[in-house]
């Protein structure tokens, strides 16, 4: 029961993980099939983390005292420890780390996540998404995106604070012409696996907002 449970706390944090670097709030403006495919990952770790709650059920009423406790105690229990070690997992980033791991070495998972990002980057219809390469003075950001190569973003001073290179970004705005990889940003947040338990900070919260914050 103990694997099960492990199992289910690894598969538990994927699924916080998933659910927490997915821009719900630019979802609406998803046209198409696009917002479905974004519940295609947290909905594969559901049907798993449930398949392994019924596994550890079975497992754990085969024990010499397993039938002395009823079938709602034992599902609630490694339920309950999955989400508890599984925030855990997330909140150490232990959960990206599988999420990169499984994306390199998994070619069906890796292909899946690609295609998932790609709902991101669609600079025509108002959104773009990529990896942070580099920060100018000037306000202009060098990403990295999931289709064309390097996109020059110009982004609006209170988001700047909370940027660093290797950030994994989403943004909303407006391509500045067909001819130049260069986009206007109007909104913008991270799609990498947040900081703090159990929710973190969107970009663009910036200093002032996390000085009020703590008050």
């Amino acid at each position: 029961m103990l694997i099960s449970i492990l199992a289910g706390s690894a598969v538990m944090g994927m699924m916080i993980h998933e659910i927490m670097i997915t821009a719900w709030d630019f979802a609406p403006e998803l046209t198409g099939y696009r917002p479905f495919m974004l519940l295609i990952l947290p909905l594969i770790w559901i049907a798993t983390l449930t398949l392994l709650t019924l596994l550890s059920y079975k497992i754990f009423k085969k024990t010499k005292k397993g039938y002395k406790y009823p079938p709602a105690a034992i599902i609630g229990l490694s339920i309950v420890a999955s989400v508890i070690f599984g925030s855990i997992m997330y909140n150490v980033s232990l959960a990206n780390m599988v999420d990169g791991l499984m994306s390199d070495t998994l070619s069906p998972y890796a292909g899946l996540r690609h295609k998932i990002d790609q709902i991101w980057d669609q600079p025509g219809e108002g959104f773009i998404g990529g990896e942070v390469l580099a920060i100018a003075e000037d306000g202009t950001v060098t990403i990295q995106s999931h289709n064309d190569g390097e996109w020059t973003l110009m982004v609006p001073a209170e988001f700047m604070d909370d940027l660093g290179e290797g950030d994994k970004i989403v943004a909303t705005g407006t391509r500045e012409s067909e001819e130049e990889q260069t986009f206007q940003v109007e909104r913008l947040r991270s799609h990498s696996s947040h900081k703090g338990f159990p929710f973190g900070k969107d970009k663009g919260e910036g200093k002032e907002g996390r000085e009020e914050g703590r008050k």
